[in-house]
Protein backbone atom coordinates (compact mmCIF):
# COMPACT_ATOMS: atom_id res chain seq x y z
CA UNK A 1 0.00 0.00 0.00
CA UNK A 2 0.96 3.65 -0.24
CA UNK A 3 1.37 4.91 3.34
CA UNK A 4 -0.55 4.46 6.55
CA UNK A 5 -4.08 5.74 6.60
CA UNK A 6 -6.67 5.74 9.32
CA UNK A 7 -9.06 3.52 7.43
CA UNK A 8 -9.73 -0.14 6.86
CA UNK A 9 -11.94 -3.10 7.64
CA UNK A 10 -11.93 -6.10 9.94
CA UNK A 11 -11.14 -9.57 8.59
CA UNK A 12 -12.46 -13.02 9.32
CA UNK A 13 -11.66 -14.88 12.56
CA UNK A 14 -10.43 -11.73 14.29
CA UNK A 15 -7.87 -11.06 11.59
CA UNK A 16 -6.90 -7.39 11.34
CA UNK A 17 -7.17 -6.11 7.78
CA UNK A 18 -6.58 -2.60 6.54
CA UNK A 19 -7.66 -1.44 3.07
CA UNK A 20 -5.55 1.52 2.00
CA UNK A 21 -7.83 4.37 1.02
CA UNK A 22 -5.29 5.71 -1.46
CA UNK A 23 -4.04 2.74 -3.48
CA UNK A 24 -6.72 0.16 -2.65
CA UNK A 25 -4.27 -2.49 -1.43
CA UNK A 26 -5.51 -4.81 1.31
CA UNK A 27 -2.98 -5.27 4.15
CA UNK A 28 -2.86 -7.71 7.07
CA UNK A 29 -1.78 -5.80 10.17
CA UNK A 30 -1.14 -6.55 13.84
CA UNK A 31 -1.92 -3.60 16.07
CA UNK A 32 -2.70 -3.25 19.75
CA UNK A 33 -5.61 -1.05 20.72
CA UNK A 34 -3.34 1.79 21.86
CA UNK A 35 -1.55 1.75 18.48
CA UNK A 36 -4.67 2.53 16.48
CA UNK A 37 -4.83 6.19 15.42
CA UNK A 38 -7.79 7.83 17.14
CA UNK A 39 -7.48 11.35 15.67
CA UNK A 40 -6.68 13.02 12.40
CA UNK A 41 -3.24 14.13 13.62
CA UNK A 42 -0.69 11.67 14.99
CA UNK A 43 3.00 12.26 15.78
CA UNK A 44 5.57 9.46 15.69
CA UNK A 45 9.13 9.58 17.03
CA UNK A 46 11.52 8.00 14.55
CA UNK A 47 14.75 8.74 16.46
CA UNK A 48 15.24 10.31 19.89
CA UNK A 49 17.63 13.26 20.28
CA UNK A 50 21.31 12.24 20.09
CA UNK A 51 22.89 12.00 23.58
CA UNK A 52 25.16 14.98 22.88
CA UNK A 53 22.12 17.13 22.07
CA UNK A 54 19.94 16.09 25.01
CA UNK A 55 20.76 19.32 26.83
CA UNK A 56 19.87 21.50 23.83
CA UNK A 57 16.58 23.30 23.83
CA UNK A 58 14.05 22.15 21.26
CA UNK A 59 12.77 25.74 21.05
CA UNK A 60 15.94 27.29 19.61
CA UNK A 61 16.46 29.63 22.58
CA UNK A 62 20.18 28.77 22.52
CA UNK A 63 20.87 28.98 18.79
CA UNK A 64 23.16 31.39 16.91
CA UNK A 65 22.47 34.60 15.01
CA UNK A 66 25.17 36.03 12.73
CA UNK A 67 24.73 39.54 11.30
CA UNK A 68 26.67 39.97 8.04
CA UNK A 69 27.17 43.70 7.53
CA UNK A 70 28.24 45.50 4.35
CA UNK A 71 30.87 48.15 5.14
CA UNK A 72 31.79 48.96 1.53
CA UNK A 73 32.22 52.54 0.38
CA UNK A 74 28.63 53.00 -0.78
CA UNK A 75 27.38 52.51 2.78
CA UNK A 76 28.42 56.12 3.48
CA UNK A 77 25.60 57.45 1.26
CA UNK A 78 23.28 59.57 3.40
CA UNK A 79 19.57 60.20 3.63
CA UNK A 80 17.71 63.13 5.13
CA UNK A 81 15.86 62.85 8.44
CA UNK A 82 13.72 65.76 9.53
CA UNK A 83 14.98 67.57 12.62
CA UNK A 84 18.15 67.44 14.68
CA UNK A 85 18.28 63.70 15.34
CA UNK A 86 20.71 62.31 17.90
CA UNK A 87 21.90 58.91 16.74
CA UNK A 88 23.20 56.12 18.91
CA UNK A 89 26.85 55.58 18.12
CA UNK A 90 27.09 58.79 16.08
CA UNK A 91 30.74 59.43 15.28
CA UNK A 92 30.30 63.21 15.40
CA UNK A 93 32.70 64.50 17.96
CA UNK A 94 35.21 61.74 17.27
CA UNK A 95 37.71 64.24 15.86
CA UNK A 96 36.24 65.17 12.48
CA UNK A 97 34.67 68.37 13.80
CA UNK A 98 38.19 69.67 14.44
CA UNK A 99 38.68 70.12 10.70
CA UNK A 100 36.05 72.84 10.71
CA UNK A 101 37.26 74.88 13.70
CA UNK A 102 37.45 78.53 12.93
CA UNK A 103 35.92 78.06 9.50
CA UNK A 104 32.38 79.15 10.41
CA UNK A 105 29.29 77.68 8.75
CA UNK A 106 30.14 74.46 6.87
CA UNK A 107 26.81 74.05 5.02
CA UNK A 108 26.79 74.10 1.22
CA UNK A 109 24.79 76.88 -0.48
CA UNK A 110 21.12 75.91 -0.57
CA UNK A 111 21.64 72.95 1.81
CA UNK A 112 18.82 72.41 4.31
CA UNK A 113 19.61 73.23 7.94
CA UNK A 114 16.55 71.54 9.49
CA UNK A 115 17.53 67.93 8.74
CA UNK A 116 20.00 65.33 9.91
CA UNK A 117 21.94 63.38 7.30
CA UNK A 118 22.07 59.69 8.20
CA UNK A 119 24.28 57.21 6.36
CA UNK A 120 23.23 53.70 5.39
CA UNK A 121 25.83 52.28 7.75
CA UNK A 122 24.49 54.34 10.64
CA UNK A 123 21.02 52.91 9.97
CA UNK A 124 22.44 49.38 9.99
CA UNK A 125 24.38 50.06 13.18
CA UNK A 126 21.26 51.34 14.93
CA UNK A 127 19.17 48.38 13.68
CA UNK A 128 21.70 45.70 14.65
CA UNK A 129 22.40 47.12 18.12
CA UNK A 130 18.67 47.46 18.77
CA UNK A 131 18.28 43.75 17.99
CA UNK A 132 21.26 42.85 20.18
CA UNK A 133 19.68 44.69 23.11
CA UNK A 134 16.34 42.99 22.46
CA UNK A 135 17.99 39.57 22.33
CA UNK A 136 19.78 40.23 25.62
CA UNK A 137 16.38 40.66 27.27
CA UNK A 138 14.25 38.09 25.45
CA UNK A 139 16.79 35.35 24.56
CA UNK A 140 19.84 35.81 26.80
CA UNK A 141 21.13 32.29 26.09
CA UNK A 142 21.53 32.85 22.35
CA UNK A 143 24.92 33.46 20.80
CA UNK A 144 25.22 36.50 18.53
CA UNK A 145 28.08 37.37 16.21
CA UNK A 146 29.00 39.82 13.46
CA UNK A 147 30.89 39.40 10.19
CA UNK A 148 31.67 42.49 8.08
CA UNK A 149 32.79 42.79 4.48
CA UNK A 150 34.26 45.33 2.11
CA UNK A 151 37.48 44.49 0.24
CA UNK A 152 38.15 42.16 3.17
CA UNK A 153 36.08 39.92 5.41
CA UNK A 154 36.40 40.61 9.12
CA UNK A 155 35.15 38.16 11.73
CA UNK A 156 34.13 40.37 14.64
CA UNK A 157 32.54 37.42 16.44
CA UNK A 158 30.75 38.23 19.68
CA UNK A 159 32.83 41.35 20.25
CA UNK A 160 34.90 40.00 23.14
CA UNK A 161 37.83 38.57 21.15
CA UNK A 162 40.33 39.81 18.62
CA UNK A 163 38.78 40.23 15.16
CA UNK A 164 40.21 38.11 12.34
CA UNK A 165 40.63 39.56 8.86
CA UNK A 166 40.60 37.52 5.64
CA UNK A 167 41.83 39.19 2.45
CA UNK A 168 43.42 38.65 -0.95
CA UNK A 169 43.47 35.11 -2.32
CA UNK A 170 41.77 33.83 0.83
CA UNK A 171 38.52 35.36 -0.46
CA UNK A 172 38.50 32.79 -3.26
CA UNK A 173 39.30 29.81 -1.03
CA UNK A 174 35.96 28.35 0.08
CA UNK A 175 37.52 25.61 2.21
CA UNK A 176 39.73 28.14 3.99
CA UNK A 177 36.84 30.52 4.59
CA UNK A 178 34.71 27.69 5.96
CA UNK A 179 37.48 26.59 8.31
CA UNK A 180 37.95 30.17 9.53
CA UNK A 181 34.27 30.40 10.39
CA UNK A 182 34.14 27.02 12.09
CA UNK A 183 37.26 27.69 14.17
CA UNK A 184 36.50 31.21 15.37
CA UNK A 185 35.39 31.13 19.05
CA UNK A 186 31.70 31.81 19.64
CA UNK A 187 30.89 30.22 22.98
CA UNK A 188 29.57 33.02 25.23
CA UNK A 189 25.91 34.06 25.24
CA UNK A 190 24.59 37.47 24.28
CA UNK A 191 23.69 38.16 27.91
CA UNK A 192 27.41 38.66 28.62
CA UNK A 193 28.70 39.77 25.20
CA UNK A 194 25.98 42.15 23.98
CA UNK A 195 27.51 45.39 25.26
CA UNK A 196 30.95 44.64 23.85
CA UNK A 197 29.46 43.59 20.50
CA UNK A 198 27.39 46.76 20.25
CA UNK A 199 30.54 48.83 20.79
CA UNK A 200 32.29 46.97 17.98
CA UNK A 201 29.31 47.54 15.68
CA UNK A 202 29.32 51.27 16.39
CA UNK A 203 33.03 51.36 15.56
CA UNK A 204 32.55 50.12 11.98
CA UNK A 205 33.57 52.43 9.12
CA UNK A 206 32.86 52.38 5.39
CA UNK A 207 35.31 51.92 2.53
CA UNK A 208 36.26 49.61 -0.32
CA UNK A 209 34.41 47.13 -2.60
CA UNK A 210 32.03 44.27 -1.69
CA UNK A 211 33.25 40.77 -0.74
CA UNK A 212 29.73 39.53 0.02
CA UNK A 213 30.12 35.92 -1.12
CA UNK A 214 33.15 35.13 1.06
CA UNK A 215 31.43 36.74 4.08
CA UNK A 216 28.41 34.46 3.63
CA UNK A 217 30.66 31.37 3.54
CA UNK A 218 32.23 32.39 6.86
CA UNK A 219 28.90 33.24 8.48
CA UNK A 220 27.20 29.97 7.47
CA UNK A 221 30.15 28.04 8.89
CA UNK A 222 29.83 29.94 12.19
CA UNK A 223 26.07 29.47 12.43
CA UNK A 224 26.21 25.81 11.40
CA UNK A 225 27.31 24.78 14.89
CA UNK A 226 23.67 24.82 16.04
CA UNK A 227 20.73 23.74 13.83
CA UNK A 228 18.01 26.36 13.78
CA UNK A 229 20.49 29.23 13.64
CA UNK A 230 20.17 32.26 11.39
CA UNK A 231 22.39 34.38 9.14
CA UNK A 232 21.12 37.90 8.35
CA UNK A 233 22.88 39.58 5.41
CA UNK A 234 22.53 43.35 5.01
CA UNK A 235 23.96 44.94 1.87
CA UNK A 236 23.45 47.86 -0.47
CA UNK A 237 25.56 46.80 -3.44
CA UNK A 238 26.67 44.15 -5.89
CA UNK A 239 29.10 41.42 -4.80
CA UNK A 240 32.35 42.11 -6.66
CA UNK A 241 35.22 40.49 -4.77
CA UNK A 242 36.13 36.83 -4.33
CA UNK A 243 33.66 33.96 -4.43
CA UNK A 244 30.27 34.82 -5.92
CA UNK A 245 31.41 38.06 -7.59
CA UNK A 246 28.51 39.19 -9.79
CA UNK A 247 29.96 42.29 -11.42
CA UNK A 248 31.14 42.35 -15.02
CA UNK A 249 29.46 39.07 -16.00
CA UNK A 250 28.63 40.56 -19.39
CA UNK A 251 30.83 39.00 -22.04
CA UNK A 252 32.00 36.13 -19.86
CA UNK A 253 31.52 32.50 -20.86
CA UNK A 254 28.35 30.62 -19.95
CA UNK A 255 30.41 28.46 -17.59
CA UNK A 256 31.79 31.50 -15.73
CA UNK A 257 28.34 33.05 -15.42
CA UNK A 258 26.83 29.76 -14.22
CA UNK A 259 29.60 29.36 -11.63
CA UNK A 260 29.08 32.87 -10.23
CA UNK A 261 25.29 32.56 -10.08
CA UNK A 262 25.33 28.91 -8.99
CA UNK A 263 27.46 29.83 -5.97
CA UNK A 264 24.46 31.40 -4.24
CA UNK A 265 22.13 28.48 -4.81
CA UNK A 266 24.83 26.14 -3.54
CA UNK A 267 25.38 28.27 -0.43
CA UNK A 268 21.66 28.27 0.28
CA UNK A 269 21.50 24.49 -0.04
CA UNK A 270 24.60 24.08 2.13
CA UNK A 271 23.03 26.29 4.82
CA UNK A 272 19.76 24.33 4.68
CA UNK A 273 21.68 21.07 5.13
CA UNK A 274 23.13 22.50 8.36
CA UNK A 275 19.73 23.73 9.54
CA UNK A 276 20.72 27.37 9.00
CA UNK A 277 18.43 29.96 7.41
CA UNK A 278 19.74 32.95 5.46
CA UNK A 279 17.77 36.19 5.31
CA UNK A 280 18.85 38.89 2.86
CA UNK A 281 18.03 42.54 3.48
CA UNK A 282 18.90 44.76 0.52
CA UNK A 283 19.09 48.51 1.13
CA UNK A 284 17.19 50.65 -1.35
CA UNK A 285 19.22 52.98 -3.53
CA UNK A 286 21.60 50.57 -5.24
CA UNK A 287 21.28 47.32 -7.20
CA UNK A 288 22.42 44.27 -5.24
CA UNK A 289 21.19 41.47 -7.61
CA UNK A 290 18.38 40.31 -5.37
CA UNK A 291 17.67 37.63 -7.98
CA UNK A 292 20.77 35.65 -7.01
CA UNK A 293 20.88 36.63 -3.35
CA UNK A 294 17.18 35.77 -3.08
CA UNK A 295 17.82 32.36 -4.63
CA UNK A 296 20.28 31.69 -1.80
CA UNK A 297 17.83 32.85 0.87
CA UNK A 298 14.97 30.86 -0.66
CA UNK A 299 17.01 27.64 -0.75
CA UNK A 300 17.89 28.11 2.93
CA UNK A 301 14.28 28.76 3.95
CA UNK A 302 14.82 32.46 4.54
CA UNK A 303 13.48 35.69 3.10
CA UNK A 304 14.81 38.41 0.80
CA UNK A 305 13.60 41.99 0.62
CA UNK A 306 14.74 45.49 -0.27
CA UNK A 307 13.90 48.15 2.31
CA UNK A 308 14.55 51.79 3.06
CA UNK A 309 17.53 52.35 5.38
CA UNK A 310 15.11 53.95 7.83
CA UNK A 311 13.03 50.74 7.96
CA UNK A 312 15.92 48.41 8.87
CA UNK A 313 15.14 48.17 12.58
CA UNK A 314 11.55 47.10 11.86
CA UNK A 315 12.69 44.67 9.17
CA UNK A 316 15.35 43.04 11.35
CA UNK A 317 12.79 42.66 14.12
CA UNK A 318 10.42 40.85 11.77
CA UNK A 319 13.18 38.54 10.54
CA UNK A 320 14.27 37.56 14.04
CA UNK A 321 10.68 37.16 15.26
CA UNK A 322 10.19 34.22 12.88
CA UNK A 323 12.65 31.54 14.05
CA UNK A 324 13.18 28.08 12.61
CA UNK A 325 11.08 25.43 14.35
CA UNK A 326 12.32 22.35 12.46
CA UNK A 327 14.96 21.37 9.89
CA UNK A 328 15.31 18.73 7.16
CA UNK A 329 11.57 18.85 6.58
CA UNK A 330 9.90 16.92 3.77
CA UNK A 331 6.20 16.70 2.96
CA UNK A 332 4.36 13.77 1.35
CA UNK A 333 0.79 14.26 0.15
CA UNK A 334 -1.52 11.37 -0.79
CA UNK A 335 -4.70 11.72 -2.84
CA UNK A 336 -7.55 9.37 -3.67
CA UNK A 337 -6.95 7.39 -6.89
CA UNK A 338 -9.64 9.42 -8.63
CA UNK A 339 -7.60 12.60 -8.25
CA UNK A 340 -4.35 13.80 -9.81
CA UNK A 341 -1.81 16.52 -9.10
CA UNK A 342 -1.78 19.53 -11.39
CA UNK A 343 1.95 20.09 -11.04
CA UNK A 344 4.37 20.14 -13.97
CA UNK A 345 7.04 18.10 -12.22
CA UNK A 346 4.67 15.33 -11.06
CA UNK A 347 3.67 12.28 -13.09
CA UNK A 348 0.10 12.90 -14.25
CA UNK A 349 -0.78 9.35 -13.18
CA UNK A 350 0.59 9.80 -9.65
CA UNK A 351 -1.59 10.38 -6.59
CA UNK A 352 1.42 10.83 -4.33
CA UNK A 353 3.98 13.64 -4.31
CA UNK A 354 6.99 14.35 -2.09
CA UNK A 355 8.48 17.81 -1.52
CA UNK A 356 11.80 18.48 0.22
CA UNK A 357 11.31 21.73 2.15
CA UNK A 358 14.39 22.07 4.39
CA UNK A 359 14.09 24.64 7.18
CA UNK A 360 10.63 25.79 8.27
CA UNK A 361 9.22 28.50 10.50
CA UNK A 362 5.72 28.90 11.89
CA UNK A 363 4.88 30.93 8.76
CA UNK A 364 6.08 28.36 6.22
CA UNK A 365 3.40 27.26 3.75
CA UNK A 366 3.51 24.57 1.06
CA UNK A 367 0.56 24.25 -1.29
CA UNK A 368 -0.48 21.67 -3.89
CA UNK A 369 -3.05 21.88 -6.67
CA UNK A 370 -5.08 18.85 -7.72
CA UNK A 371 -8.05 17.94 -9.89
CA UNK A 372 -10.09 15.02 -11.21
CA UNK A 373 -8.57 12.42 -13.48
CA UNK A 374 -9.91 12.26 -17.03
CA UNK A 375 -13.11 10.31 -17.64
CA UNK A 376 -11.25 7.54 -19.54
CA UNK A 377 -8.77 7.18 -16.67
CA UNK A 378 -11.57 7.01 -14.09
CA UNK A 379 -13.42 4.41 -16.16
CA UNK A 380 -10.27 2.31 -16.60
CA UNK A 381 -9.72 2.36 -12.83
CA UNK A 382 -13.35 1.46 -12.14
CA UNK A 383 -14.00 4.65 -10.19
CA UNK A 384 -17.43 6.29 -10.20
CA UNK A 385 -16.37 9.66 -8.82
CA UNK A 386 -19.95 10.92 -8.52
CA UNK A 387 -20.84 8.04 -6.23
CA UNK A 388 -18.16 9.02 -3.71
CA UNK A 389 -19.62 11.08 -0.87
CA UNK A 390 -16.20 11.90 0.60
CA UNK A 391 -12.53 11.77 -0.47
CA UNK A 392 -9.53 11.00 1.77
CA UNK A 393 -6.40 13.16 2.00
CA UNK A 394 -3.22 12.55 3.95
CA UNK A 395 -0.12 14.63 4.63
CA UNK A 396 3.03 13.10 6.13
CA UNK A 397 5.53 15.64 7.45
CA UNK A 398 9.00 14.33 8.27
CA UNK A 399 11.13 16.68 10.37
CA UNK A 400 14.09 17.08 12.68
CA UNK A 401 13.55 19.18 15.80
CA UNK A 402 16.24 21.55 17.00
CA UNK A 403 17.32 19.08 19.70
CA UNK A 404 17.98 16.43 17.03
CA UNK A 405 14.82 14.37 17.53
CA UNK A 406 13.49 12.98 14.22
CA UNK A 407 9.79 12.44 13.77
CA UNK A 408 6.86 12.30 11.40
CA UNK A 409 3.47 13.94 11.76
CA UNK A 410 0.59 12.27 9.90
CA UNK A 411 -2.49 14.36 9.15
CA UNK A 412 -5.49 12.47 7.74
CA UNK A 413 -8.82 13.98 6.74
CA UNK A 414 -11.88 13.03 4.76
CA UNK A 415 -13.59 15.82 2.84
CA UNK A 416 -17.19 15.71 1.67
CA UNK A 417 -17.82 16.10 -2.06
CA UNK A 418 -20.33 18.22 -3.92
CA UNK A 419 -21.40 18.61 -7.53
CA UNK A 420 -22.33 22.27 -7.02
CA UNK A 421 -19.68 24.91 -7.73
CA UNK A 422 -21.47 27.49 -5.58
CA UNK A 423 -21.41 25.15 -2.57
CA UNK A 424 -17.71 24.41 -3.00
CA UNK A 425 -16.78 28.08 -3.39
CA UNK A 426 -18.83 29.07 -0.34
CA UNK A 427 -16.67 26.73 1.75
CA UNK A 428 -13.34 27.87 0.36
CA UNK A 429 -10.40 28.69 2.63
CA UNK A 430 -9.35 32.02 1.12
CA UNK A 431 -6.00 32.34 2.98
CA UNK A 432 -4.92 28.93 1.66
CA UNK A 433 -6.11 29.64 -1.89
CA UNK A 434 -4.52 33.10 -1.96
CA UNK A 435 -1.21 31.66 -0.71
CA UNK A 436 -1.29 29.02 -3.44
CA UNK A 437 -2.25 31.52 -6.14
CA UNK A 438 0.57 33.91 -5.16
CA UNK A 439 3.13 31.11 -4.95
CA UNK A 440 2.03 29.63 -8.26
CA UNK A 441 2.12 32.98 -10.06
CA UNK A 442 5.58 33.74 -8.67
CA UNK A 443 6.82 30.33 -9.82
CA UNK A 444 5.52 30.94 -13.36
CA UNK A 445 7.13 34.39 -13.47
CA UNK A 446 10.47 33.04 -12.24
CA UNK A 447 10.32 30.54 -15.11
CA UNK A 448 10.10 33.48 -17.48
CA UNK A 449 6.41 33.11 -18.36
CA UNK A 450 5.22 36.55 -17.28
CA UNK A 451 1.99 36.38 -19.30
CA UNK A 452 0.89 33.08 -17.74
CA UNK A 453 1.82 34.38 -14.28
CA UNK A 454 -0.59 37.25 -14.78
CA UNK A 455 -3.32 35.01 -16.19
CA UNK A 456 -2.99 32.63 -13.23
CA UNK A 457 -3.11 35.47 -10.70
CA UNK A 458 -6.25 37.00 -12.22
CA UNK A 459 -8.04 33.66 -12.66
CA UNK A 460 -7.61 32.82 -8.98
CA UNK A 461 -8.64 36.35 -8.04
CA UNK A 462 -11.89 36.04 -10.02
CA UNK A 463 -12.71 32.72 -8.37
CA UNK A 464 -12.01 34.03 -4.87
CA UNK A 465 -14.10 37.13 -5.51
CA UNK A 466 -17.10 34.92 -6.31
CA UNK A 467 -16.76 33.00 -3.05
CA UNK A 468 -15.54 35.67 -0.63
CA UNK A 469 -18.55 36.30 1.64
CA UNK A 470 -17.22 36.57 5.20
CA UNK A 471 -15.10 39.37 6.61
CA UNK A 472 -12.06 37.10 6.96
CA UNK A 473 -12.38 35.88 3.36
CA UNK A 474 -12.63 39.44 2.07
CA UNK A 475 -9.63 40.53 4.16
CA UNK A 476 -7.49 37.69 2.78
CA UNK A 477 -8.58 38.56 -0.75
CA UNK A 478 -7.71 42.23 -0.21
CA UNK A 479 -4.21 41.30 1.00
CA UNK A 480 -3.78 39.06 -2.03
CA UNK A 481 -4.91 41.84 -4.40
CA UNK A 482 -2.30 44.23 -2.99
CA UNK A 483 0.48 41.68 -3.41
CA UNK A 484 -0.58 40.70 -6.93
CA UNK A 485 -0.87 44.35 -7.98
CA UNK A 486 2.69 44.89 -6.71
CA UNK A 487 3.93 41.90 -8.72
CA UNK A 488 1.99 42.98 -11.80
CA UNK A 489 3.46 46.49 -11.67
CA UNK A 490 6.98 45.06 -11.27
CA UNK A 491 6.45 42.76 -14.28
CA UNK A 492 5.18 45.70 -16.35
CA UNK A 493 8.27 47.72 -15.48
CA UNK A 494 10.56 44.77 -16.24
CA UNK A 495 8.96 44.13 -19.62
CA UNK A 496 9.33 47.82 -20.48
CA UNK A 497 13.05 47.60 -19.68
CA UNK A 498 13.31 44.45 -21.81
CA UNK A 499 11.91 46.25 -24.83
CA UNK A 500 14.38 49.09 -24.42
CA UNK A 501 17.19 46.52 -24.22
CA UNK A 502 16.01 44.68 -27.32
CA UNK A 503 13.64 42.15 -25.81
CA UNK A 504 14.00 38.81 -24.03
CA UNK A 505 14.73 35.51 -25.73
CA UNK A 506 11.85 33.26 -26.75
CA UNK A 507 11.03 29.61 -26.11
CA UNK A 508 13.40 27.49 -24.06
CA UNK A 509 15.81 30.42 -23.57
CA UNK A 510 13.17 32.73 -22.07
CA UNK A 511 13.72 31.53 -18.49
CA UNK A 512 17.50 32.07 -18.46
CA UNK A 513 17.24 35.29 -20.49
CA UNK A 514 14.73 36.86 -18.13
CA UNK A 515 16.60 35.61 -15.10
CA UNK A 516 19.70 37.47 -16.32
CA UNK A 517 17.60 40.60 -16.76
CA UNK A 518 16.11 40.26 -13.26
CA UNK A 519 19.65 40.43 -11.89
CA UNK A 520 19.32 44.15 -12.63
CA UNK A 521 15.66 44.37 -11.63
CA UNK A 522 15.61 44.10 -7.85
CA UNK A 523 12.03 45.37 -7.73
CA UNK A 524 10.66 42.41 -9.67
CA UNK A 525 12.88 39.85 -7.95
CA UNK A 526 11.81 41.15 -4.56
CA UNK A 527 8.12 41.00 -5.48
CA UNK A 528 8.43 37.43 -6.77
CA UNK A 529 10.28 36.14 -3.71
CA UNK A 530 7.73 37.86 -1.46
CA UNK A 531 4.85 36.17 -3.30
CA UNK A 532 6.63 32.82 -3.25
CA UNK A 533 6.90 33.07 0.55
CA UNK A 534 3.28 34.08 1.09
CA UNK A 535 2.00 32.63 4.36
CA UNK A 536 -1.35 31.06 5.16
CA UNK A 537 -1.40 32.69 8.60
CA UNK A 538 -4.74 34.34 9.23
Amino acid sequence: GAGAAAGGAGGADGEQVWDCEFCGTRNNVTLDAEELPLSGSVDYVLEPPPPAEMARSATGDDNIIIFVIDTSGSMCVTQELAGDVKLKGDRKGSGMEGLARGEGDQYMPGQRRDVTYVSRLQCVQAAVTTQIEALQKAFPSRRVGVVTFNNEVTIVGDGTGEPRTLAGDRLSDEAGLTAAGEEYPLDATVSSTGSALAEKVFGLEEGGPTALGPAVVVAVAMAGRAPGSKVVVCTDGLANVGLGALDELEGKSAEEVAAAEGFYLRMGEAAAAKGVTIDVVGIEGEGCDLENLGTMADAAGGTSEKVSPLELTKNFGSVLANPVVATNVSVTLLLHRGLRFKEEDVDSAANKVVRDIGNVTSDSAVTFEYGLRSKPDLAAAGIDIKALKALPFQVQIRFTKLDGMKGVRVLSQSKKTTQEREVAESMMDTPVLSAHAAQRSAMLARRGDYDMARVNARAWSNMMQRGAKTASQKAALADYAVEIDEMDAAITSAVREERVAGGAADGADAESSRRRMRSKQDGLSGALFKAKKRSVRR
